[in-house]
């Protein structure tokens, strides 16, 4: 049986390349001699952080299944990281800060469960920008797991503005960069060689 590379795990996790734990975790898996490798000392918590914090919800969904399930019995973390993958896939925002500030998880998961918290928030946020021209506070606050409170904070960083007669946060829009004006030399040398490519 071919365990995980727990060195080049730590040396991810150290170095902050939580992009790349889930795809190094999941060719150690397929490297494996036996479908058992899940039930012993495999990291499977970091293993589905990895994969929520890489978007790929289905891959966390598709490996849950795979872990034998006395160990999900037994194990408190990894029940807090099923409630965390379910808010995520129903996209219940409130459920998953629930999820984020349950008191099961360990110190080794810690900091990839805080980078998993923030790549969420920054994603609402711009999600808020693309789609809300006004919203409500405690809808803001919902989405981006922090107090009412803290979202004047928001609305001030991000430029946005206040109404206080309906109390609704009025979202300025992210500015779309004009199209690139493309010149006429440009279009003439790009004419001259489609030309030449098809006279070869």
């Amino acid at each position: 049986m071919v365990a995980f590379d727990e060195a080049a795990l730590t040396t991810l996790l150290t170095e902050q390349r939580y992009d790349e734990v889930a795809p190094q975790l999941d060719e150690d898996e397929l490297k494996s001699a036996t479908q058992e490798v899940l039930s012993g000392d495999w990291p499977v918590v970091i293993h589905i952080l990895a994969h929520l914090y890489n978007g790929r919800l289905t891959n966390a969904r598709f490996l849950w299944k795979r872990i034998p399930e006395q160990r999900k019995s037994q194990d408190a973390e990894l029940a807090a990281a099923l409630q965390l993958l379910q808010m995520m896939w129903n996209k219940d925002y409130q459920g998953v800060w629930q999820a984020l500030a349950l008191p099961a998880w360990r110190p080794q998961s810690q900091p990839l469960m805080e980078a998993l918290g923030n790549r969420i928030r920054s994603h609402n946020l711009q999600l808020l920008m693309r789609s809300y021209t006004s919203i409500s506070v405690p809808k803001v606050a919902a989405m981006l797991g922090i107090s009412q409170a803290a979202v004047a904070e928001v609305v001030q960083r991000e430029g946005w503005a206040m109404d206080p007669s309906s109390g609704l946060c009025q979202i300025k829009q992210p500015e779309v960069p004009d199209i690139q004006q493309v010149e006429p030399k440009q279009l003439e040398d790009l004419t001259k060689y489609l030309m030449h490519l098809e006279s070869t």
